[in-house]
């Protein structure tokens, strides 16, 4: 891989994992506890790091912005007026911090879990740190099996057998991908689906990814969502997920359509000029009536994609760690995130 493109990636990591730092800290010390004012500051900092660096380069910023979503939350969550139980930390909470920056193209995702304890002398739920130390070791593991000509089947196969073993679970249709033209993912984006479900929509039609094998090649760039849950009381590893308002964070994929309305062509401008194909937070601009009918446009003609945030209807606590890694011969190479 060319030098300068490497450079970029652990760049774009690097910033990734300052902010997670910065975001940590606030969250261990009680200083921040309300997801709101978390995930400005995440955010506000990924751009002004971005503004310090690469002058002359205009595609760099937020590939994917900050995220906090607490205990059964699967993920995808930002904040939202009305959901207090989600939009404050409180003493134990398992906290799942997502976010990814831009580089000129070249993107870095990270994800990590905490549990936040309102005074040092607490001790820590044992039975949730094990599953971070777990998802830590797995993500050791995983960089090790990733390589050129392994297969995506023998990584799901290692991953599931894994979790069998600690009584936990993956989360149903949790996808791993392959980084394509500095996109988060496009179409034609290889992925990984670990503990693969099928589900249709009310035409029968297939709305989950079909799990596809393939062989990783080398110089592949990947995001690993390793996002796990505990298997019910019971044992059982099956789970049902709500899913009981809108989703939070958007993306408009590579797809061009002309939008009739007016304002639904000023929403796609506004949104194209600031983040280009990069993730971004729709919570904002649902709450403005001018922006309504471009969101519900570009949706229904299929061009903007949404991430969708579920909950564990048992109320089973949700863990993630979330990595990019470029695929080398022998093994894959981490980004540099710390």
């Amino acid at each position: 891989m060319d030098l300068v493109i490497y450079t970029k990636y652990n760049v774009a990591a690097k910033i990734c994992g300052k902010v997670y730092n910065l975001l940590k800290e606030n969250i261990l010390s009680g200083k921040i506890l309300y997801v709101s004012e978390l995930e400005r500051l995440g955010n506000e900092t990924i751009r002004n790091e971005c503004n310090l660096i690469y002058k002359r380069i205009k595609i760099k910023g937020i590939a994917f912005p900050v995220s906090i979503s607490l205990n059964n939350c699967v993920g995808n969550y930002t904040h939202e007026n009305g959901n207090d139980e989600y939009n404050i930390i409180k003493n134990g909470d398992v906290v799942k911090i997502e976010l990814g920056v831009n580089i000129d193209g070249y993107i870095a995702v990270l994800g990590e879990t905490l549990i936040y304890n309102e005074t040092s002398t607490n001790e820590i739920d044992n039975e949730n740190v094990k599953y971070i130390e777990f998802l830590d070791k797995l993500q050791k593991d995983i960089v090790k099996i990733i390589k050129h000509g392994e297969i995506n089947d023998e990584v799901k196969t290692y991953i599931e057998s894994k979790c069998t073993e600690l009584e936990c679970f993956p989360v149903e249709n949790t996808i791993s991908y392959q980084h394509l033209d500095g996109k988060l993912s496009t179409d034609e984006s290889k992925y990984i689906i670990t503990n693969y479900k099928k589900y249709y929509d009310e035409e029968d039609l297939l709305i989950s990814k079909e799990n596809l094998c393939f062989e990783f090649e080398k110089y592949e760039i990947y995001t690993i969502n390793l996002t796990i849950i505990k298997n019910n009381s019971e044992g059982e590893t099956e789970h049902k997920y709500l899913e009981p308002h809108q989703p939070h964070i958007y993306r408009f994929n590579e797809y061009f359509y002309n939008l009739k309305l007016a304002s639904s062509r000023s929403f796609c401008s506004l949104i194209h000029e600031e983040y280009q194909k990069n993730a971004f937070d729709c919570v904002p601009y649902k709450n403005q009536i001018k922006y309504k009918s471009g969101i519900k446009e570009s949706l229904k003609n299929g061009i903007l994609i949404q991430y969708p945030i579920y909950y564990s209807k048992d109320n089973n606590i949700v863990f993630h760690k979330k990595f990019t890694i470029i695929v080398e011969e022998n093994d894959s190479k981490i980004l540099r995130y710390f």
